[in-house]
C-alpha cells in the first residue's frame, strides 16, 4: 500500500500539470483500492478496535481521506454534468479536496523505512525548542 500511496501522490501532482480526461478514472481506481483497504482493515480489526484501538488516529485519518476522495469524485461528476458558473466553484472545491488527499503521504511515516527520518525530524523540532529557550535565557 505504501508504494500505491507514492504512486497516487505522484499522479495527483502530474494531473494538475497535464490536462487529460482519463484522470477521473485513475482517481476512481485509487479510491476503490483505498476504500477496499479501509473496509478490510475494519473487518479484520472490528469496529471497536478500528475506532477506539491503538491505531484509531491513523484509522480515522485514512477513513477521512477515503471520504474526501469520494467527495472529490462526486464533485467532479457534478461539475461535468452542470455547465453553469456554479461548476467553477465546485471545481475549486474539488481542487481543495485533492490537496487534502496529498496528506495521505503522511501515513508513510509509519513504515519501518522512515523511522530514522521521523526520529531526525523530532530531534530537530526538539532542538529548536531548546534553542528558543536558550535564546530567551541569554536575552
Amino acid at each position: 500500500i505504501g508504494s500505491l500511496v507514492i504512486i497516487n501522490t505522484f499522479l495527483i501532482g502530474l494531473s494538475s500539470d497535464l490536462p487529460w480526461q482519463g484522470w477521473f478514472w485513475v482517481d476512481s481506481v485509487f479510491f476503490i483500492i483505498f476504500l477496499i483497504e479501509a473496509v478490510l482493515k475494519l473487518l479484520s480489526n472490528g469496529l471497536g478496535e478500528y475506532i477506539f484501538g491503538i491505531e484509531r488516529r491513523w484509522n480515522l485519518f485514512e477513513a477521512a481521506l477515503v471520504f474526501l476522495a469520494a467527495l472529490e469524485l462526486v464533485l467532479t461528476v457534478t461539475v461535468a454534468d452542470s455547465g453553469s458558473s456554479g461548476g467553477t466553484k465546485l471545481m475549486s472545491l474539488a481542487r481543495i479536496v485533492r490537496l487534502f488527499r496529498l496528506a495521505r503521504i503522511i501515513r508513510l511515516a509509519r513504515l519501518e523505512l522512515f523511522c530514522d527520518l521521523v526520529v531526525m525530524i523530532r530531534g530537530t523540532l526538539g532542538g529548536m525548542k531548546t534553542l528558543l529557550w536558550s535564546s530567551v535565557l541569554i536575552a
